[in-house]
């Protein structure tokens, strides 16, 4: 066999396994294999076995000298299409300053709306572009990008047309969800906007063809149950797939509206009821964690990771970057997932890579290291999972391999 890239003398996490979201018990198994190589001709992988039984060349060979070899990470819950700067509000924040005071200061979502609907999609993509940059240098090597901060119908749609842009540039998938009923804009009301995302948004959302999915923020003083089961039904008679910001701030029966309307996942959880658990393990709904944002917003209260997934739930995490949770490491996430969120190193892992995968439909072509597949893998400064996971803060990633290219390390 003739090979562009061969990762020889590692520790694989595979990810080969149940060929769905896994929950608990199958969650559990990351395929490690030691001594391990990974080959990789243009895109794709071309053979993963044991070192010993390599019997072919490779333009360029790393020596792993028995350092974990991952997926790469994905990230399925990122608002990583936006302008403006919000960092001027940390100094409110630890003022103590309200999230209406921080609006009555010109900060808030109100502050990223206005700057984004004055944006092009070239302004979009360029300032977005960075961000995504700093993101595969840490090892995501896909992620999901919503919509959600123009309110507007030519805004929103200017911001799918950044992600197609970013993904373009680099080489990497970006999968887009179309999150129009994301706030209530300051000139209308809750009903009223429903009505615009139903009636106008996502007719024009359809014809544009970039978004999969579609998303809606259920959550007191924002969409009520009713008003996201209605754009839910409307958004599946446009050929979208649902995901759902549910149960984060109170428990609004979220979770429940997640499995009863088929949304792929259900997303934040801080306050899910043992119904709405009941539910999605029901139903097959993916819990996409977030253990990142109750320290940003200075509220610390985590999900129920571990009794998702003992309950039958399948767990993905992601960063849920945004000007209010400008975080980009995956690491970071998957570190705060095991000391906050109850997970193994290992579902941690699984969360991560194939779980998160199958959240966004993509679960045949990334989240596992197998033939055929593209060759999206990681190499971290470290030996195991134990030790991935061990040092909080800790950047693990030394080597990205994205669609079969070295972007870093």
């Amino acid at each position: 066999m003739q090979a562009d890239l061969l990762i020889h003398n590692a520790n694989v996490a595979t990810l080969q396994g149940l060929a769905a979201p896994r929950p608990a018990d199958a969650a559990s198994d990351a395929g490690l294999r030691p001594d391990w190589s990974v080959a990789v001709s243009g895109h794709r992988i071309a053979w993963v076995g044991p070192s010993e039984e390599w019997d072919g060349n490779a333009e360029r060979t790393l020596d792993a000298d028995g350092a974990l070899v991952t997926p790469g990470y994905v990230d399925p819950h990122s608002h990583l299409v936006y302008a403006g700067d919000r960092a001027f509000e940390l100094a409110l924040k630890l003022q103590g300053k309200s999230y209406l005071e921080i609006l009555e200061a010109g900060g808030g979502i109100r502050h990223t709306v206005e700057r984004t609907r004055e944006a092009t999609v070239s302004e979009l993509a360029e300032a977005a572009l960075p961000r995504l940059k700093r993101m595969r240098a840490q090892g995501t090597t896909a992620t999901e990008a919503k919509s959600g901060y123009g309110l507007t119908t030519e805004s929103e749609l200017r911001m799918l047309e950044a992600n197609a842009v970013l993904a373009d540039a680099l080489d990497l998938p970006v999968v887009s969800t179309f999150l129009g009923a994301h706030a209530v804009p300051p000139e209308t009301d809750a009903q009223a906007f429903t009505d615009v995302v139903i009636d106008e948004m996502l007719p024009k959302v359809e014809a544009q063809g970039i978004a999969r999915y579609c998303d809606v923020f259920v959550e007191e003083g924002v969409f009520s149950v009713a008003q996201g089961e209605a754009i839910f039904d409307a958004a599946k008679r446009h050929g979208l797939g649902l995901r759902l910001h549910a149960d984060e701030i109170v428990n609004t029966g979220g979770a429940e509206l997640a499995a009863r309307a088929g949304a792929v996942s259900a997303d934040h959880l801080l306050r899910v009821s043992d119904e709405g658990i009941e539910a999605m393990a029901g139903a097959g709904t993916i819990a996409t964690l977030l253990p990142t944002v109750p320290l940003t917003l200075m509220q610390p209260q985590w999900a129920p990771g571990r009794r998702l997934l003992e309950a039958g739930v399948p767990v993905a995490l992601a960063t849920d970057h945004n000007p209010n949770n400008p975080v980009t490491s995956m690491t970071l996430v998957a570190q705060l997932g095991c000391f906050l969120l109850g997970l193994s190193p290992t579902q941690a892992l699984t969360a991560a890579t194939w779980n998160a995968a199958c959240s966004l439909g993509l679960e045949s072509e990334l989240g596992s290291l197998e033939a055929g597949k593209r060759a999206d893998l990681l190499i971290h400064a470290v030996p195991d999972l134990d030790h991935w996971v061990y040092e909080p803060g800790r950047q693990t990633v030394e080597t990205v391999v994205s669609g079969g290219r070295v972007v870093a390390g």
